[in-house]
């Protein structure tokens, strides 16, 4: 699998997005879209810098919020279509490294946002 990042892919707007800062113990509400034209089989991936995978919980599809019954939490990857639009809650139990990375299909990262989780 490579980690190379290509350079005409980019992850909230731009190919090299700036470090985020976010709280520990807050709820965060992440929105995941595909707006590519040809990255039909993407995903985006939430992992520490440790290697685990946090939890997030599915709170809606393509704008419109999923009912109870359908929220469910999960590891925190999600593959995402041309024009799909996936919403997720997560809260950072404590501070930490967080990394979210845009992959293709076959595992490489074509996107990368450093997280700093703080108290």
């Amino acid at each position: 699998m490579s980690t190379n990042v290509t350079d005409d892919a980019i992850l909230n707007g731009s190919a090299t997005p700036p470090e985020m800062t976010l709280h520990a113990g807050q709820v965060y509400r992440m929105r995941l879209m595909n707006v590519s034209l040809d990255e039909w089989d993407g995903q985006l991936w939430l992992t520490a810098k440790d290697g685990r995978t946090p939890h997030w919980t599915a709170i809606a599809k393509d704008g419109f919020d999923l009912p109870p019954w359908q929220r469910r939490s999960m590891l925190a990857r999600q593959a995402v279509s041309i024009g799909e639009t996936y919403d997720f809650e997560t809260t950072f139990s404590g501070p930490g490294e967080y990394e979210l990375h845009g992959r293709d299909g076959a595992g490489a990262i074509f996107g990368r946002q450093v997280i700093h989780v703080v108290k």
